[in-house]
C-alpha cells in the first residue's frame, strides 16, 4: 500500500510540475496548394501549442470555417480541407484559444483562379 500512495504522489508531482511549466501561445497555419482553380480542395495544417488550448477555430475568408474543441491540451496538429467557389485572393485564418480567453491567430493567402 506505501508503494501504490508513494507512486501515485511521484505521478501526481511530476504532472504538476507539468502544468505548471508555462509553454507560451503559438501557431503556424499553411494551405497546400496557395494557387488553386475554382472546385479544387485546398488543404490547410495548422500546429499549435499553449497552456489549455480549449479550441482552434479556420476561417477560410469566404465565409466558410471549421474548428476543433481541445480537452485543455497543450499541442495540436489539424488539418482542414476546402474548396472555394469563386475565384479570388482570400485570407485564411485560424485562431487557437486558451482557457483563460487568450487567443492567437495566423494568417494565410490563398489565390483562386
Amino acid at each position: 500500500m506505501k508503494r501504490l500512495v508513494a507512486a501515485t504522489a511521484a505521478i501526481l508531482l511530476i504532472a504538476c510540475a507539468g502544468a505548471l511549466d508555462p509553454l507560451p501561445l503559438a501557431i503556424t497555419f499553411k494551405a497546400t496548394p496557395t494557387t488553386a482553380a475554382v472546385g479544387d480542395t485546398v488543404t490547410f495544417v495548422s500546429d499549435a501549442q499553449g497552456n489549455d488550448m480549449v479550441a482552434i477555430v479556420a476561417e477560410f475568408g469566404d465565409g466558410g470555417t471549421d474548428g476543433t474543441q481541445l480537452p485543455f491540451a497543450r499541442t495540436a496538429h489539424d488539418t482542414y480541407k476546402h474548396v472555394y467557389s469563386a475565384t479570388g485572393t482570400y485570407t485564411a485564418t485560424v485562431t487557437v484559444v486558451q482557457s483563460d480567453s487568450a487567443k492567437k491567430a495566423a494568417p494565410v493567402t490563398v489565390t483562386i483562379h
